[in-house]
Parts: structure tokens; C-alpha cells; sequence
């Protein structure tokens, strides 16, 4: 029989927590204490539960019900979101995109209280949360004017267990076993979870975990694909600007010699082979505490705190191209006009040089949340609900880097160190390498000593956080209430980010070989297994770190002896002020309903930071009058600090209106639009900058933040389509669009630097550049200079439409074990255009999709299951999407596109005791990006401006990967006891 639904119903079905906010309405009170819970068990259930959530809602959203996250196969809290239509999940599987939205402008809470994070922007880290403290996720698309700002793609709030929707006591056990396979390790997973009611009306209810992950990575990639200018000096090739001597150069296809050519190459920052072995204990938990003194007050007291170690072990294997000097052979292999670009697909060098890099990392990050939310009705027609919110994120984190680079002879006649792209098994065009007495990393005496670095990293997130929402209802009226309220939060970032180094000229002195200190078992003797092609290094040694260390300083480090460049460290307060008011209406019996309103918000920021340009030594400089400081230790460079201090304000008005359309029983037609905002990423607003030239004869680079930047804002609309045709089941359709009046994004342009922001003065080949005449005096006699310069800026407009379609259905119409059958399927479809650079139309930059964007992304759910087992099958698909709009160099990264299959079982053994199983990529799908060049401007003997790519990211050349990153499959086996 077809089952009808009536919102109040659905209202305590889902435990009063609809995804607009964390307050209740009146009536939703009321009712609660009236009506019994339902409790949600097995898969089947919880999407129900789900459905039923869906269509409760006021605003466009989606739910996830625990059970549902519990009995499937994802690893965490963003893979369980991922599942929703129109999101995604980032690369590394710990943050997620939605529609588009990168996750640092997207908004997420834990029971209403905003969480702070231990990167550099407002991303959290959703893999430290787990999946074990919640009872739900609610993911709002279209907000209303009584949801807090600072969201481009979605509201996302995650919910702990309500101890008085529970009337039973309730105790619940697991332990699971994890097994990665590349590490081909097995680690523990416990944890335990609790509801506990002293009466009536209080309520106890928390969580424990302790969760021992130790998980691989392998990785290749570029530093950069770059233009560079190739010539034969014993043919009389002319040499230009970005040159690189080729004593031969020959066709890739043809190997027939050329003279001259300009082509991109894997470039002389090197080719990368990386091992990564992280070791993860995390452990915490939850405490609440749900107290209602009368039928018309509720109080509630959240606590969430979360630790996570981390020890991380990774092994580079670096292979350098292409250094600018003569007197070297050369062998250069190109493929011309492939794509109409000529591009290297081989060397041979004599001389080459390559770097094993052992690097290691401890830290530990916690995060705190505190929540206190009072809600108290006032007769029968005024409600308040007033919130308390605290979170604070803090990391400690030390690190260690040693370069051992080549210690074998110079210029041995035909010994060539080599490289030649081929296609891997899986068809991706990758390197091969060929080590040679130059070079040789598998040999620890053609290894030295070259540099060592110590890093150490601290960041303290802390916010603050008040809130006063206040509700009048009406009764007999089309507007059924009204609300207003006002917040206050108080966000500071402190980020301290530094690193100390012993150079070159360091270990000159003092020759160091890795003979007797290395390990080969960090690789195993395997690399990217079915990925890399036959000629890619598998093995490489890996010197010990701690035997390192104590070569170069046996009685330890003392930092204060390091040079330190400041540029990255940084404070940032971030202080709002919000205000709203909200009518919510209906009429015609409540068949149409909606609320419309305004929310205004303040920003005020204020940024404390340290610029810095440093120089190697041995570059030709004149110094300004600018006093040097000296910084002990390795004096391998010259270092001048700035102290920037800056503050920026703005305000915003944010419209809102919601309308929802009950057609018939089962029809439900949507219809949203707002004006959404996001704060930019607190990483970019710091007002400091770093200026670097690193080799004798470069040109300085710099790059910064920008503390004027403007906040992301769009006009978002919505229209869905909703048809409830059976229990459980779903078909709708939700046509968005979202158009930007101001986004953020990267750029390199010359930036001028005069007068005292630049210490330098007669750099050979320095542009000249017009500034105020009167800043050169008889003691400043400093021109200009232009730096090439990477920044955010506010940019021009852009654009994302498109539709999201899904469809849920139990078959239980079928005969025999297939009415056992279910599906969940979505798909999304979102084109999208910017145009970041609108004084310059003809800009290569302009008409490339939004980043993060994904034109296709699709999620299918298959599911069988009777009264005692279950079983899933979880496709995942993205395709290509925009990764980095301005790389280094002249080009454009896109990440490539990428499918997953996962699988899941859970059995009953009794009515307390389950068992389950999980095997996640069972596809073995990796990430990869790809290099494509966009600005061909400013290189000699290229002619014009080039963009390799079309709009739609479609028949792109993969025959330059920028980087490819295997994470293998994993397997988990778990015990779940209930009483």
C-alpha cells in the first residue's frame, strides 16, 4: 500500500534536525513529544529515511542517515557525502567540492557550530572526524536568509546523536580490521557509542573511537612542463632566450637530426618518483548532554574533541633535466607538433643531475568544539533559540628533509643519464629512467649530501561564535511566522610555517655518502604496479633519517642557528556581524509554502605578516641601503624581512526566497534563488609576499597574498522537480544555475617593486619600469624592478548551470529474491565559464571552465537485502575538471577524469551481533592530472597566444602528465555488537 506523508510526521521521523538550521520551530516541538520515534535499521531503511528527509525540507537539500553510512563501503564522513548528487570527492578523499565549489568556500558544522581546520584555508579535514559520532548529515543547496553566510556551494551541517530522541538505552561496540594493499599492512579500528536517559527529560549520549591507519601512496609527477628553446652549437643553432645547449637533437619519431627548436619539456625542475607511507592513530569522541526542564525549554550541550598523530615517511627519487651550462652533451628527443606543440619525449645527458630525497613528518592536530544551544518557547506563539559555539583546531608539526644528490664523476664520455616517455599499461605516456655512474640511486656511494632542511609548522584556528533567533508565529494567516536574528563570530588563524636549511656550501666541507645508512624497504621493490611502464625505477635506497642527523649534528639542532625565511607564517583575525529576517508562508491549505527574506553580514579582517626576499649567494647584486641581516649558520643566501600589517572591511546584503509546491501527494515542484556569499580563503588575504632567485642568472620570482581581496559572491537559482511515487522511492530532476559577479583566482603577472619594498639594484637583464622619480635620491638610488609575480585577484564574471537527476526505488514488486533488490542512482551535469580577466577579452585565460568543475559526475548504488544480510555495490564517476588555472610556466592543469567501484556486506550473525565487509577501488583507480598549455606570450621564437584546450575539456592531449597518484584498494572487516 502506498504510504502517505504529512510533514509534521516527517518533521519527528528525521528528529527535528531539517537541514536549514539547528533550531526547531514550535509546532515541530510540540509534536515531538507527542509521537514516538522511529527507529531507522538497515540499508533499506535509512534511505527511506533519507527520502523522507528530502522531501520534509523547505529548503533543496539531501540527507544521509548513519545507519546508511555505517552498512556501506566508504572510509569516511566526505566519501559518505561524495554519494550525493552534485558533489565530489577531492583528490586524497578527505574534502569535497559541490557543484563545483572547492572545499574551502563551503560551509560545515558540527551540531551547528562552525569547524576550524589545520590548513592553511577554511578546507576542514573531514578524515579526522568519525563516521561513528554522527546520526546524520544534511547537505542545503539553497539556503534562506535564517542560515549563516559564507557558503558557495553548500550548507553542510553534521549531526551527533539527540539523547531524548532515543526512549531506549542503548550501548554499541565495534572493532574492525583495515587492509591497504599497497602497504600490505592490517591495522585495528575500535570504537564505542552510547545513548543513556536518567529520566524523561535527561539525556546522555556520546562516543569513543580509536582508529590505527597505515596507509601507501605512490606518486610521479613534474615540477613543470616548460618552454624552453633547444639548439645544436656544433650546427650553429641560434641560442635565445630560455635556452638549454642540445649538442644533437633529433626527431622523436624520425630520429632525424635538427638544428634549432623550441619546445615543452619536463623541465629542469626534474621528474618526481614518490613513496608516501603515512601511519595515522586517531581517537576521540563525543559527549552530550540534553536537558528539558519543561515541555516548552530544551537545552543542549555538545562537546566534540578529536586527536590525530601523524607519522609520515616519503621517498623522492628526482631526476633534474636540462640545467642551463655548456660543455655537456645532450641528446634531445622531440616530438614535433604533437597537439601543434613540439614537445620532449626523451634525453640523454652526461652530467645529469638527480636528487634521492628522504623526507619525514610528525604531527599532531586537535580539534575542539564546544556547542551550547538553549531553545525556549514563550506561550503558544513566540519561540527563542539562542546558540553558543566554539571551535579551535591546533597542529604541531615537525619535519625533516635530506637531499642526496650526485656523487659520482663529471663528464664521462657516453655515460648518459636517460629518460624516454612511453606508454604504461594502462596507455598513460610516463618516463622511463636510465641511471648511469653520474647519477645512480640504487648505488650509495654515487650518493652526497647536498642539503639538509628542517621544517616546523604550527597553526592555532579558533572561533568564536554567538547567535539569537527569535520566532513569531501566526495563526489563521498566509504567513505563518516570522523570524529575525542576529550573530556574532571572532575567527584568528595563526599559521607558522618556517624552514631552516643547511646548503650546498654546507656539505662541500664536509663530504657525506650514504654508504651504510640506507634502506631499500620503503619501496618493497614495487612502483605504481600496472601503472608505471616496464623501465620505471621500482627501487631506490632510502638513507636513514636519524642516522643522517646525527652525521651532521651529533649533539642535535639548534634552530636558532638556521636561516629563516618568515614568509609563510602569518595571523589573521577574521571578525563577522550578521543580521536577518525571514517570513515563512502558506497558503491553499499548506499545498504551497516557502519563506522569503534579507540577511545582511559585516567582515572586518585584520593580518599581521612577514614578507621576505632572499637571494642564493653568489648572485650579482648591488645592495640598497637596506641593512642586511645576518643569520648564522649556512650563510648560502642573502635575507631581508618586511613587516606587513593590514586590515580590509566589506559588507553584504544576501537575498532570499524559497517556494515549495505540493502539485499532488507524490509531486512536489521547488523553486529557490539567493545571493550566496564566501569569505576568500584566509591563505590568500595575508598581506605578505616572498621574492626568491635561486640560481646565479635567473630572473627573481615572487609570489603573495592580497589583503583587498573582495569575497566570492553569486546569484544562485534552483527548480526541482520531485516525485515521491512509492515508499521510499524518488524521481526528480533540479535545474541550477549560479552566475558570479566576483570570484578569486590565481594569477602571474610582473608586479612593480620600487623605492624601499626592493633592495636590489643592477640585476643584468632587469626590465625597466616607470616609478615616482622622487623616490630616487643621492641615498636611494634604486630604480624599479618587475618580478614575475603569482597572486589572487578579484576577478571578472563566471558562470555554472545545470541539472541534477536522481532516482531511488526498492523493487520489492518483483518476484522471488529479486524483490530484495534497491538502487540509488544520480547523476549531474554543470557547464560552466569564467572569465577572470575582463579587461583583456583575447586573454587565454578567459572561457575555461570554473575550477573543481566536472562536467559529467554520476553515483550508483546497487543493494540486495532480506530480513538478515545485505549487500552493495557503489560506482563513483567524474569527469575532467580544471585543477590549477595558472601553473607554473605557461600552461594549465586539468585532473583527468576518474571512476570508482566499491563493494559492501553486512550480515546479522544474531540480533545484537553484526558482521561487515568492505573492499574500496576494487577498479584501482588513480588520480591524474594532465599539462596543457594556455600562454604562449613573452617566449622567443614562439609566435601568438595558444590555448591547448577547448571549453569543454574534451579530446585533450594526455601525452603530458603532470602528475600520477595510486592510492590501491583497501579492505575492511568489522564486528558491531548492540544491547
Amino acid at each position: 500500500m502506498r504510504r502517505q506523508f504529512s510533514k509534521s510526521k516527517i518533521a519527528s521521523y528525521v528528529c527535528l534536525a531539517l537541514a536549514s538550521s539547528t533550531t526547531f520551530a514550535a509546532e515541530e516541538v510540540e509534536i515531538a513529544d507527542e509521537i514516538e520515534v522511529i527507529e531507522v535499521t538497515g540499508v533499506r531503511s535509512s534511505l527511506t529515511g533519507e527520502v523522507a528527509a528530502k522531501r520534509a525540507s523547505d529548503a533543496i537539500s539531501d540527507s544521509i542517515i548513519a545507519e546508511d553510512m555505517g552498512k556501506s563501503s566508504d572510509e569516511n564522513i566526505a566519501e559518505a557525502i561524495s554519494r550525493i548528487a552534485g558533489i565530489s570527492l577531492d583528490e586524497g578523499g578527505s574534502t569535497i567540492t559541490v557543484r563545483g565549489i572547492e572545499a574551502a568556500l563551503n560551509d560545515i558544522k558540527l551540531n551547528g557550530v562552525s569547524m576550524t581546520s589545520s590548513t592553511d584555508d577554511q578546507a576542514v579535514d573531514l578524515s579526522l572526524f568519525s563516521a561513528d559520532m554522527l546520526s546524520r548529515i544534511d547537505v542545503v543547496k539553497s539556503p534562506a536568509a535564517n542560515q549563516e553566510e559564507g557558503s558557495l556551494g553548500a550548507s553542510i551541517n553534521l549531526q551527533t546523536r539527540s539523547p531524548l530522541s532515543s526512549k531506549k538505552t542503548k550501548h554499541i561496540f565495534s572493532t574492525e580490521a583495515r587492509y591497504n594493499e599497497l602497504n600490505e599492512e592490517t591495522t585495528p579500528r575500535f570504537s564505542y557509542s552510547f545513548v543513556k536517559n536518567a529520566s524523561d527529560t535527561l539525556g546522555f549520549a556520546g562516543s569513543f573511537f580509536h582508529d590505527k591507519q597505515i596507509m601507501r601512496k605512490e606518486e610521479i609527477s613534474t615540477n613543470s612542463w616548460d618552454l624552453i628553446h633547444f639548439y645544436d652549437v656544433d650546427k650553429g643553432g641560434e641560442a635565445i632566450d630560455n635556452q638549454s645547449v642540445g649538442t644533437k637533437i633529433y626527431d622523436f619519431d624520425t630520429g632525424a637530426e635538427l638544428t634549432t627548436i623550441t619546445a615543452l619539456t619536463a623541465g629542469r625542475g626534474g621528474i618526481k618518483n614518490k613513496i608516501f607511507i603515512d601511519e595515522k592513530v586517531k581517537k576521540g569522541g563525543t559527549f552530550t548532554v540534553q536537558y528539558q526542564p519543561g515541555e516548552n525549554t530544551d537545552i543542549r550541550l555538545d562537546t566534540t574533541f578529536t586527536r590525530q598523530n601523524l607519522d609520515r615517511q616519503e621517498s623522492q627519487m628526482q631526476m633534474k633535466n636540462f640545467a642551463k651550462k655548456t660543455g655537456t652533451d645532450h641528446e634531445i628527443y622531440v616530438n614535433q607538433g604533437q597537439g601543434d606543440v613540439n614537445t620532449v619525449y626523451g634525453f640523454k645527458q652526461i652530467g645529469a643531475t638527480g636528487i634521492v630525497q628522504p623526507k619525514e613528518k610528525d604531527s599532531t592536530t586537535d580539534t575542539l568544539l564546544l556547542g551550547l544551544n538553549v531553545s525556549h518557547l514563550i506561550g503558544d506563539y513566540w519561540r527563542i533559540n539562542g546558540r553558543l559555539g566554539y571551535s579551535d583546531t591546533q597542529q604541531e608539526e615537525d619535519g625533516y628533509q635530506a637531499n642526496w644528490g650526485e656523487n659520482g664523476p663529471k663528464n664521462v664520455a657516453n655515460d648518459f643519464c636517460s629518460v624516454t616517455y612511453v606508454n604504461g599499461p594502462e596507455n598513460d605516456f610516463l618516463p622511463e629512467m636510465g641511471m648511469c655512474s653520474r647519477f645512480d640511486a640504487s648505488d650509495p656511494e654515487a650518493l652526497r649530501l647536498t642539503q639538509f632542511r628542517q621544517t616546523v609548522r604550527d597553526v592555532d584556528d579558533s572561533k568564536h561564535s554567538a547567535y539569537l533567533d527569535v520566532e513569531r508565529v501566526f495563526d489563521d494567516s498566509i504567513i505563518t511566522s516570522i523570524e529575525f536574528g542576529a550573530k556574532y563570530t571572532d575567527r584568528t588563524k595563526f599559521v607558522r610555517d618556517e624552514s631552516m636549511k643547511l646548503g650546498n656550501s654546507y656539505f662541500e666541507e664536509r663530504l657525506f655518502s650514504a654508504t651504510g645508512i640506507t634502506d631499500n624497504n620503503i619501496t618493497g621493490g614495487e612502483f605504481l604496479d600496472g601503472i608505471a611502464p616496464a623501465g620505471a625505477p621500482q627501487s631506490w635506497i632510502y638513507p636513514n633519517m636519524q642516522e643522517t642527523i646525527a652525521r651532521i649534528a651529533p649533539n642535535g639542532f639548534d634552530q636558532e642557528g638556521f636561516p629563516v625565511d618568515p614568509a609563510l607564517s602569518s595571523e589573521q583575525r577574521e571578525t563577522t556581524y550578521g543580521a536577518y529576517a525571514q517570513a515563512n508562508f502558506e497558503f491553499l491549505d499548506g499545498i504551497v509554502r516557502g519563506n522569503f527574506g534579507m540577511r545582511y553580514a559585516n567582515t572586518e579582517i585584520k593580518a599581521n605578516s612577514q614578507s621576505s626576499m632572499a637571494f642564493a649567494d653568489g648572485i650579482d647584486y648591488v645592495m640598497s641601503f637596506m641593512a642586511l641581516e645576518e643569520n648564522g649558520g649556512d650563510a648560502t643566501e642573502t635575507l631581508y624581512k618586511f613587516n606587513n600589517i593590514e586590515t580590509n572591511e566589506y559588507h553584504n546584503w544576501l537575498p532570499s526566497a524559497t517556494i515549495t509546491w505540493t502539485i499532488s501527494d507524490d509531486l512536489l515542484f521547488r523553486a529557490a534563488a539567493a545571493r550566496v556569499m564566501a569569505r576568500p580563503k584566509i591563505r590568500d588575504t595575508r598581506p605578505s609576499y616572498k621574492v626568491r632567485a635561486d640560481v646565479e642568472g635567473d630572473t627573481p620570482r615572487g609570489d603573495g597574498g592580497n589583503s583587498v581581496l573582495k569575497p566570492y559572491l553569486a546569484d544562485q537559482y534552483d527548480m526541482a522537480l520531485e516525485w515521491y511515487f512509492d515508499e521510499g522511492a524518488l524521481l526528480s530532476a533540479n535545474v541550477f544555475y549560479k552566475d558570479y559577479a566576483s570570484f578569486n583566482y590565481s594569477t602571474r603577472t610582473g608586479k612593480v617593486f620600487a623605492g624601499e619594498d626592493f633592495p636590489l639594484y643592477g640585476h643584468e637583464g632587469a626590465p625597466d619600469c616607470l616609478i615616482d622619480q622622487s623616490l630616487i635620491t643621492e641615498d636611494n638610488p634604486l630604480p624599479c624592478a618587475e618580478v614575475d609575480y603569482k597572486a589572487k585577484r578579484n576577478g571578472g564574471s563566471a558562470d555554472i548551470k545545470g541539472i541534477e537527476i536522481s532516482y531511488q526505488q526498492h523493487y520489492d514488486f518483483l518476484p522471488g529474491l529479486l524483490k530484495h533488490l534497491g538502487s540509488s542512482i544520480n547523476y549531474t551535469y554543470a557547464d560552466s565559464d569564467a572569465i577572470p580577466v575582463p579587461e583583456d577579452l583575447s586573454s587565454p585565460y578567459n572561457n575555461l571552465p570554473f575550477p573543481n568543475t566536472s562536467k559529467h559526475s554520476a553515483n550508483a548504488r546497487v543493494y540486495w537485502e532480506n530480513d538478515w544480510s545485505s549487500y552493495r555495490f557503489a560506482y563513483s564517476y567524474r569527469s575532467e575538471s580544471l585543477d590549477e588555472v595558472v601553473n607554473s610556466g605557461a600552461g594549465t592543469t586539468v585532473r583527468d577524469a576518474k571512476g570508482t567501484l566499491d563493494f559492501s556486506a553486512n550480515w546479522d550473525l544474531t540480533k545484537q551481533l553484526k558482521l561487515s565487509f568492505a573492499a574500496t577501488n576494487l577498479t584501482n583507480s588513480y588520480d591524474k592530472t594532465l599539462f596543457l598549455l594556455t600562454d604562449t606570450t613573452g617566449y622567443e621564437g614562439v609566435d601568438g597566444v595558444f590555448k591547448e584546450m577547448n571549453s569543454d575539456l574534451e579530446d585533450l592531449s594526455d601525452k603530458r602528465v603532470k602528475k600520477i597518484t595510486s592510492y590501491g584498494r583497501a579492505y575492511r572487516l568489522s564486528l558491531r555488537y548492540q544491547f
